[in-house]
C-alpha cells in the first residue's frame, strides 16, 4: 500500500501500544500499514516492522492477538488442532499464556474465540471443527452445567447423558427441576450476552481505528452497531 494512503502513524501507534486491541482490529491495522503480503512474514519480522513503523514495541497482548489472527487467516489450525484452538480462544479473549502453562478457556471464552475467528476466516465447511475440538467444547459445557448451549456453541452437541440425568433425578421434584433449568438458561443467556457485548466493543474500537478507508468502514460499523442497541459493551480486560 502506498505510503500516502496509510493512516497517520501517530494515530495508529496508540492502538498498538495501549492494551486491549482486539485481534480482528489488530489484523485490520496491520494490513492497512503493510499490505496483505506482510501476512507471510515471520513473527520476528512482524515484531521488528511494527517497532520501526510505529516507533515502539506493540503491547505484548496486542501482539499475541495479532499473531493468532494472522494464523486464523492463513491456516486452518484453529479448526483442526486442539492446542491451537485452546490457545486461540484464551488469547483472543484477552488472556496471556505463559511458555510453560496452559490455560483452559471457559465456555464464554470459547464462544468469543469462535465468533472472532469466524469473522476473520469462516470456513466453507458447515462443520469446520475436528471431532476432538467438538468434544473439548462439549466437555467444557458439561463441566459448567450448560445443557443447552447458545447459538455460537451449537456446533458441539451437548451430552444427552447430563440432560437425562437431571430429568431422571429431579423428575419428582418440580421446584428443584425448575431451579436447575432456570440456572442453566441463565448460564446460556450470560454467554450470549457476553459475546454480544464483546462484539459491540470490538465494533466501537474498529470504528475509531485510523484506517485508510475510514469512511466506508465507519458507515459499515454504524450499521452493524444498530443491531446491538440494547447490549452493554465489554472491552478486553
Amino acid at each position: 500500500m502506498p505510503v500516502e494512503q496509510r493512516a497517520p502513524r501517530s494515530e495508529a501507534k496508540r492502538f498498538w501500544q495501549k492494551p486491549g486491541l482486539f485481534g480482528f482490529n489488530g489484523l485490520a491495522l496491520f494490513i492497512d500499514a503493510f499490505g496483505t503480503e506482510a501476512l507471510t512474514w515471520a513473527p520476528e519480522t512482524i515484531e521488528m516492522e511494527l517497532r520501526d513503523e510505529f516507533g515502539g514495541d506493540a503491547e505484548e497482548g496486542n501482539f499475541e492477538r495479532l499473531m493468532v489472527a494472522i494464523s486464523v487467516l492463513n491456516t486452518d489450525s484453529f479448526f483442526t488442532s486442539v492446542p491451537d484452538f485452546i490457545r486461540g480462544c484464551v488469547t483472543l479473549s484477552g488472556h496471556r499464556i505463559g511458555e510453560n502453562a496452559m490455560i483452559l478457556p471457559n465456555s464464554g471464552e470459547i464462544a468469543w474465540g469462535i465468533t472472532e475467528a469466524m469473522l476473520m476466516n469462516k470456513p466453507d465447511d458447515k462443520d469446520p471443527f475436528v471431532p476432538e475440538i467438538v468434544e473439548f467444547i462439549r466437555q467444557t459445557l458439561d463441566d459448567e452445567g450448560v445443557l443447552t448451549p447458545p447459538d455460537v456453541l451449537r456446533i458441539a452437541t451437548n451430552s444427552r447423558e447430563l440432560v437425562e440425568k437431571v430429568n431422571y433425578e429431579y423428575s419428582d421434584d418440580p421446584e428443584m427441576f425448575s431451579a436447575i433449568q432456570k440456572n442453566e438458561e441463565d448460564r446460556s443467556s450470560a454467554i450470549d450476552l457476553m459475546v454480544k457485548g464483546r462484539l459491540k466493543s470490538m465494533l466501537m474500537q474498529l470504528r475509531d481505528l485510523p484506517l485508510a478507508n475510514s469512511k466506508d468502514k465507519s458507515e459499515l460499523v454504524g450499521k452493524l452497531l444498530t443491531k446491538l442497541p440494547l447490549t452493554g459493551d465489554m472491552p478486553l480486560e
